[in-house]
């Protein structure tokens, strides 16, 4: 290391630091302002490689990264300052931990000599985050010694295959003591290098071991079924669905899937409807149950694995993943995205697929005849027309609650790329996660969420600017939690709608207006049907658009409960 001042170590520190990332391949930064983050969000602003994002709120900040990080399978590095803010990255890192996204956090920290005296924004952030990051570690003060340069560089690359291998979270805390502020000269002497310095050299490339064979005890289960049936759930970032789909197209198989749809010849829609009848799930009950990713957000999907029970149920999963609520789980198999060996596997007649296509057209047109029996907009309307208006180069994201359920009841989708936040599935930063994955896909994108997740993350409209596509979002305004209405609290009347349902008043248009957003309002089925979606896709300047579709809840939970046969 050549000889650096005491004013120009913590910035030239920061800078080798961001410098091995780049190199490893991470291309996206997010940065919250701060003053003691000074070092790391200079070093970021001057490398000409990074794609920088300024976001103010770092809880919105922290959400955007991991949609960058589920769009692309590689992390994006979070930076913020001491205190508090860091506090605000924990719903996302909970979040990618439990959906296995990669995301690294770099967090500015006050020196060991400030910690624990009454100093101004400085808190205890030694493993703020419990047990949820894949790593944690306090990187130490800046330091002129080449071992520990040396070292910094071999936890960044350990931290880097770690978050790619295993697929989650990395918290490196980096204290920093004043003066903070490099001199100007000696910044314009690292930009110049930079400039000059050929930034792709050396660039490295992470794979996870391989684990697309099946084991041969697999392979005799599959061989020895005659009713397999496969299901996926939410898939870890960077995992492609081709394998699983590859799979059971070789077997013929039945595909109940909530992440892309790939092939509507084997992927069966609408199953979180008619899975609800205890009839039908004797004549539909598998001999074989093939799951890949996370547990499925479907009741109706997660009710029928455990009535079926205890029929051999074959959980494939990536590193650590672990996902079984129905208990329902009899063997594991370690597997990442790499195809399948299927010469071992045999291929099984169509008459099983077609058994379930039977039952997907005969609930569909159930399905129609009651959206239409309706002459008040209902959610069921907005998944049900909306869902034939999408351009297949989309990608669809799908908030919690009734969004991520009523998918696979209402609507009949393309092959279009699907995400969710169904790790913890809270309703925190799913703007925001909406955002950050139109910028890491680099395609345009629809967002359905209802209008509490909307409002609980309005700091993401601050970021409007920062798209590169057109992101639409659908919010269905159904007056507050109405998925609170299919639970026994609704029986108590008296205290639901205060305590629970909490509808709001907030004039979405107002605040879209507030925020230069553009806006569209949605009362009447009719004006449903006459909404230009592509249209608005299809805009020249990518930007933010808002399409507010008011439903009624009473029908809306009406129009469930008769398709769950529960009415």
């Amino acid at each position: 290391m050549p000889d650096i001042s005491q004013r120009n170590l913590p910035f030239y520190w920061a800078f080798q630091c961001l410098e091995r990332f780049y190199e490893a391949g991470v291309r996206h930064i997010i940065i919250s302002p701060g003053s003691r983050s000074t070092p790391l969000t200079l070093a970021a602003a001057i490398h000409k490689g990074f794609k920088k994002h300024v976001i103010l709120d770092e809880r919105s900040a922290a959400f955007f990264a991991l949609g960058i990080g589920k769009s692309t399978g590689m992390p994006a590095l979070l930076i913020c300052t001491s205190g508090t803010a860091v506090a605000n990255y924990y719903p996302a890192i909970i979040e990618a931990k439990k959906s296995s996204v990669p995301l690294i956090a770099l967090t500015a920290d006050r020196p060991p000599r400030l910690q624990g005296s009454g100093a101004n924004q400085t808190i205890n952030q030694q493993r703020i985050f419990g047990d949820y990051p894949l790593v944690f570690k306090d990187v130490g003060l800046p330091s002129e010694e080449e071992s520990k340069l040396h070292e910094l560089q071999q936890l960044i690359d350990n931290s880097l295959k770690i978050t790619l291998d295993k697929k989650g979270p990395i918290h490196l805390n980096f204290p920093f003591d004043k003066p903070l502020e490099p001199e100007q000269d000696f910044v314009t002497k690292i930009k110049a290098k930079e400039t000059n310095s050929e930034l792709e050299k050396g660039e490295q490339e992470y794979h996870s071991d391989s684990y697309g064979e099946v084991p041969p005890s697999i392979a005799n289960k599959i061989n020895e079924a005659k009713k397999p049936l496969v299901v996926i759930g939410q898939l870890p970032a960077g995992v492609a669905v081709d394998s699983c789909i590859e799979l059971a197209q070789k077997i013929n198989a039945p595909v109940l899937s909530e992440v892309s749809q790939y092939s509507s010849e084997f992927c069966v829609q609408q199953f979180d409807g008619f899975l609800r009848n205890r009839d039908l799930l004797d004549k539909l009950k598998p001999d074989l149950v093939l799951r890949f990713g996370l547990q499925p957000a479907s009741k109706g999907l997660l009710q029928a694995l455990k009535y079926w029970k205890p029929i051999p149920h074959v959980y494939f999963s990536i590193a650590d993943m672990w996902s079984d609520v129905a208990s329902s789980v009899t063997c594991r198999a370690k597997w990442n995205d790499s195809m399948f060996n299927l010469n071992p596997i045999q291929t099984k007649k169509k008459d099983w697929l077609h058994d379930w296509k039977k039952e997907e057209a005969t609930f569909s047109a159930r399905a129609n005849t009651l959206i239409k029996s309706k002459s008040t907009l209902t959610d069921g309307h907005v998944y049900h027309i909306l869902s034939a208006k999408i351009p297949s180069d989309c990608f669809l994201f799908f908030s919690n609650s009734f969004s991520a359920r009523d998918r696979s009841l209402f609507g009949q989708w393309d092959s279009q790329q699907v995400f969710t936040n169904r790790g913890a599935s809270g309703i925190d930063g799913i703007t925001s996660t909406a955002m950050g994955t139109t910028i890491g896909t680099n395609k345009p994108g629809i967002l359905f969420t209802g209008d509490l997740a909307f409002l609980h993350d309005t700091n993401a409209l601050l970021n409007h600017n920062k798209l590169t596509q057109p992101l639409v979002i659908v919010v269905l305004n159904n007056s507050g939690g109405s998925i609170f209405r299919m639970l026994p609290i609704t029986e108590h009347k008296e205290y639901f709608n205060t305590y629970f349902e909490t509808p709001q008043q907030a004039k979405i248009s107002k605040l879209c207006e507030s925020y230069n957003i553009d806006y569209t309002h949605v009362e009447s089925i009719d004006e449903l049907h006459k909404l230009d979606l592509k249209g608005i896709i299809r805009k020249a300047n990518p930007k933010l658009h808002v399409v507010e579709c008011v439903t009624d809840p009473d029908q809306s939970m009406e129009l469930r409960n008769n398709l769950w046969g529960k009415s």
